[in-house]
């Protein structure tokens, strides 16, 4: 039973090795920084009433270290959130956010595609 429990154990860590590298790629993917930390609510006072459910690389990060991604579906889920709640927020079409958070979920879906099950990846806008 110690050797089920060693390969247990693997498989979690691998799939958390998976998962960072995931992550890592997908923030590369974000050389402005646009999403890497939340939204300054200082500077956009509106936000959290248009978008209940804030994320970014940095809340994800904090959420892949304490283990809240139980599957990859999880964290495909909070990149897609992340990119959704960007083009909720900033309505205008030429907005450099809304334009860099809509190359960044096609970018980023290709690329957890390769990650992950291309099944796994696909959460739509």
């Amino acid at each position: 039973s110690a050797r089920v429990a060693r390969c247990v154990s693997c498989r979690e860590e691998n799939r958390f090795l998976v998962m960072k590298d995931a992550l890592d790629e997908l923030q590369a993917l974000d050389p402005l920084r646009y999403f890497a930390e939340p939204v300054d609510e200082e500077a956009e006072p509106t936000y959290r009433s248009v978008i209940p459910d804030p994320i970014d690389f940095s809340t994800m990060r904090r959420k892949l270290a304490a283990q809240l991604y139980a599957q990859p579906q999880d964290l495909a889920d909070d990149f897609a959130l992340l990119c959704r709640n960007a083009i909720v927020f900033n309505t205008k079409q030429d907005n450099p956010y809304r334009l860099a958070a809509q190359a960044l979920h096609k970018r980023g879906t290709e690329l957890l595609s390769i990650y992950f099950s291309s099944e796994d990846a696909e959460t739509p806008l």
